[in-house]
């Protein structure tokens, strides 16, 4: 290629770099480059065939493997009452971090120096020196400010290419720089996942057994067999499948919580509240189904739930929460309608990294079109030790929930990702933002923690909501009216 300050370019095992003194140059360099790739052994997967498997491995039941069983206990198939019944399904979600991944390496014969952000310093210094072909003490990490990590930055490849592709011009730091498709095309996408969620009902409505079986891979396999390839995953089950799904606070004695392990080979990694984004929409939004069977209010439902529990502390810890989201609920009425504008209040009550959390989303819904008006949330994270930063990082856990639940898709068409940018998966806007507060319950408890607890409940206090203002039930993400 003949592009003014174009260094040279490197051949990865997956990749093709071009090395120039601008990123201007560099980029120039890469879209003049003629790169021949094999997609012999290419993967030809699309979105249809990941959800037909979900559904094929749902319908199995307990003849599927692997199948795990979580959480039990009592006898589900014995029990007795009206059965309620609903499923509900997820996409795949890219982390579309405000900063595209980046790492700056620095190589010689006898040592490296990484400068990145990331989440983890130990396997950055691992991972760095087996890709310099070093010892590990040999390789000093620097880690700067990052700009958003939600997840993504737990997988490395990206310093790893940074400091193979530094190592072919040795005693040279190199910065590497993906573009946003680059960032988007070359994700570990948060997984899609389907759920089958069924209940039988006694003569007040409440539960007599639950049943929940949710397929979707496993992340944590996954990134193990990224970060150590010797490392066999499959062994046992991944928690982190059913986190949401796993109660430690409504009282249901009988229950089977499962995980049908299903892998078509998308690459699927951490996602800001990992399992809890997931299992916690598809959970808050039944528990609504079954308040509305009942018809019973959706809170004092609730109420309900907890008070089955009896005094075991995390019931008492979510009762206080629901207490709280009640006073603001009476407080605050919501708005009327104007015009042909419906509008509706929704509730969802989590629990993630030892902390509690109760959502309250006030919805419009004008022409079909879904707007969050404003969200409330009540936090017990033990003890706030600073408040304005618990704050804080609820509200950014709410709006990066929101960009998931109103916009969030990552479809596949044979082996290809479809979305490429901000104007294919668009995040969500100053202008379409909520107005959000935050209300801390200090309960005393243990630490918890407050980075990613804002997330789990938004997506079903805003499906809740809908709802509330129109009656039909959306299972699906993104939310969409029109779309079950």
């Amino acid at each position: 290629m003949n592009v003014p300050g174009v260094r040279g370019l490197v051949e990865g095992r997956d990749y093709v770099a071009v090395v120039a003194e601008t990123y201007a140059a560099a980029a120039a360099g890469l879209e003049k480059a003629n790169v021949t790739w094999d997609d012999s052994n290419a993967s030809s997967v699309s979105t249809k065939d990941v959800f037909a498997a979900y559904r094929a491995a749902l319908d199995k039941g307990v003849e599927f493997k692997p199948r795990w069983v979580v959480d039990s206990a009592g006898d589900v198939a014995r029990a007795s009452g009206k059965e309620i019944k609903a499923t509900y399904d997820a996409p795949f979600l890219a982390h579309a971090t405000m900063e595209p991944m980046n790492a700056t390496a620095w190589v010689t014969e006898t040592d490296a120096k990484v400068w990145a952000g990331h989440q983890s310093a130990s396997l950055v210094q691992l991972m760095a020196a087996k890709a310099a072909n070093l010892p590990s003490d040999k390789v000093e990490v620097f880690t700067p400010f990052l700009g958003g990590g939600f997840g993504r930055r737990a997988d490395l490849d990206y310093i790893v290419k940074a400091v193979e592709i530094a190592g072919r011009f040795k005693g040279t730091p190199v910065q590497t720089i993906w573009s946003r498709p680059e960032d988007i095309r070359d994700d570990v996408y948060r997984p899609a996942a389907m759920a089958d969620i069924s209940a039988r009902v006694d003569g007040e409505g409440l539960p007599t057994s639950f049943l929940y079986r949710i397929a979707v891979p496993s992340v944590t396999d996954q990134f193990v067999a990224r970060a150590l390839p010797s490392a066999k995953g499959g062994m046992m089950a991944d928690r982190t499948t059913v986190d949401g799904a796993l109660f430690p606070f409504y009282g249901l004695p009988t229950r089977s919580i499962e995980n049908f392990t299903v892998d078509l080979g998308i690459p699927v990694g951490f996602w800001r509240s990992v399992g809890f984004s997931l299992n916690c929409f598809f959970v808050e939004c039944f528990i609504d189904e079954l308040a509305a069977a009942a018809s019973i209010n959706p809170l004092a439902y609730r109420e309900k739930l907890l008070a089955r529990a009896g005094a075991y502390e995390p019931a008492r810890r979510a009762a206080r929460v629901l207490e709280k989201m009640a006073a603001f609920d009476k407080a605050n009425p919501l708005p009327p309608a104007k015009d042909d504008v419906k509008t509706g209040r929704g509730f969802a009550l989590t629990a993630s990294f030892h902390s509690f959390v109760g959502e309250i989303a006030d919805v419009e819904v004008d022409k079909g079109e879904i707007k969050v008006r404003r969200v409330h949330a009540v936090v017990d994270c033990g003890f706030a030790i600073d408040p304005p930063n618990v704050m804080a990082q609820v509200r950014s856990g709410i709006n990066y929930g929101l960009t998931a639940a109103l916009y969030g898709r990552v479809d596949f068409d044979n082996g290809k990702v479809v979305p490429t940018n901000f104007d294919t998966y668009p995040l969500l806007s100053l202008e379409a933002a909520p107005s959000i507060s935050v209300e801390i319950v200090n309960s005393g408890a243990a630490l918890g923690g407050v980075g990613e607890i804002g997330t789990p409940a938004i997506a079903p206090a805003v499906a809740n909501a809908v709802f509330a203002a129109t009656g039909q039930r959306l299972r699906s993400l993104p939310l969409t009216i029109g779309r079950a």
